[in-house]
């Protein structure tokens, strides 16, 4: 456990994305939504994508952060961007009421993110 929190604060997103699972499921240690989503906002802002699409999830249900439906949107699409392409990526209840939006820029967004495979 050591060499994770060490490697995680040196900057490695691979081992910050690992560690913030560990802490988000309990797997190893204590669970802590707060440690997990600042985890993995740290990996988010390097730029992996998985850990740009839990970073999401974690703000779509306000785990260890303050809600933000907003934010989580533009962390769903940046992970988009650097390859998290899969539907999966992205629970429903973020896109469904985009798609259901009267603005045109929100459909659209929701169609490009999830027809990606």
């Amino acid at each position: 456990m050591i060499w994770f929190s060490r490697a995680a604060e040196g900057g490695d997103a691979n081992t910050q994305t690992n560690l913030a699972y560990m802490y988000a499921t309990g797997s190893g240690v204590k669970q802590d939504d707060a440690v997990a989503a600042k985890l993995y906002n740290q990996a988010a802002e390097r730029g992996l994508p998985r850990a740009q699409a839990a970073f999401a999830l974690m703000l779509s249900e306000g785990r260890g952060v303050k809600k933000s439906m907003a934010a989580a949107e533009q962390w769903y699409l940046q992970a988009a961007k650097g390859g998290a392409q899969d539907r999966r990526a992205a629970p429903r209840s973020i896109f469904m009421p985009m798609a259901r939006s009267r603005s045109l820029t929100g459909r659209r967004r929701c169609r490009g993110f999830t027809r990606r495979r």
